[in-house]
């Protein structure tokens, strides 16, 4: 890298090859003004639409329509999941519901037959 830098200031020399014109910045913002065109001041009627102002409303309303839809899709769906628990320990006929409690019990507690058997000869 070094050598390029030392290629170019042998092949160009250290002058700036980029000048600016004398008085260019002193003359640069009334130059600019003189070639805008001139415009009339005036007041400017902003017209809205009646969906700019209605459509936050539907956002809000639509939220609310599907977090209630959700609610009731879900309640609905552990109720019918009830209904089949319910339905299913009435298919079985030959348990008393003291057996389906107990079974329910063991299952929930994590007790294997060797709990069982331990308790049982405990008491």
């Amino acid at each position: 890298m070094v050598r390029d830098e030392l290629y170019i200031k042998e092949r160009f020399g250290q002058e700036n090859p980029f000048k600016v014109p004398d008085g260019y910045f002193e003359k640069f913002a009334d130059q600019m003004m003189n070639q805008l065109p001139d415009k009339q001041t005036g007041t400017v009627k902003v017209h809205r639409n009646v969906w700019s102002s209605v459509r936050p409303a539907l956002m809000v309303a639509a939220s609310v329509l599907v977090l209630l839809l959700s609610t009731f899709v879900y309640f609905d769906y552990r109720n019918h999941q009830n209904t089949d628990a319910i339905s299913s320990s009435q298919k079985m006929p030959n348990e008393s519901s003291s057996e389906v409690s107990v079974d329910q019990f063991t299952f929930l507690s994590m007790m294997d037959n060797e709990d069982i058997y331990e308790i049982v000869s405990d008491n």
